[in-house]
């Protein structure tokens, strides 16, 4: 199994989750570095339970200073791709795909940090870049997980919008 020393397998509720241990913290490494292995010549979605389903980390309570130069701490952390401003003191810092596994540490080490007097508050952003989104297809779970997210999407698109700001936007020009 992926070369590494497993210890256990208990298979979970459902048909498509099981936890597996590794006997050694290098065999677990190598299996999540791959983000799948092949069983009885079939593909499996694998990743630590506590990983976010995003290379996106949202970090808010930001100063103007740490706005502007939040990219240096976050290249710290791991590669950065971009650098999204969502709107005072938020910001969307899109990871690449390979940070995926460490995730959860990138989010430790940027949450909580004190810059000019504000402390950080960095959470997995609810957004989903596609090369994640092409990961969870393949697997049963992430599939239900992306179809519910995507269901909550059109659930909030259906609620009747509030379109006077846009019009009064339309009618000043």
């Amino acid at each position: 199994f992926c070369r590494s020393d497993v210890t256990k397998l208990i298979f979970g509720s459902s048909k498509t989750a099981a936890f597996v241990e590794f006997e050694t913290e290098n065999g677990k490494e190598r299996a999540l570095a791959g983000h799948s292995v092949n069983i009885f010549n079939k593909k499996l979605f694998i990743s630590r339970i506590d990983t976010p389903r995003t290379t996106v980390a949202r970090i808010s309570n930001l100063s103007v200073s740490a706005m502007e130069e939040i990219r240096k701490p976050c290249v710290l952390s791991g590669q950065v791709k971009r650098v999204f401003h969502r709107g005072k003191g938020v910001v969307d810092v899109y990871f690449d795909v390979s940070e995926w596994p460490n995730m959860v540490t990138i989010l430790n080490s940027l949450n909580g940090r004190e810059v000019d007097g504000m402390k950080w508050m960095a959470r997995p952003a609810p957004v989903i870049p596609p090369e994640i989104i092409k990961v969870l297809w393949e697997d049963p779970q992430g599939k239900r997980y992306v179809k519910g997210l995507i269901q909550n999407l059109v659930k909030e698109i259906e609620q009747p919008l509030d379109v006077t700001r846009g019009y009064a936007l339309v009618t000043d020009l």
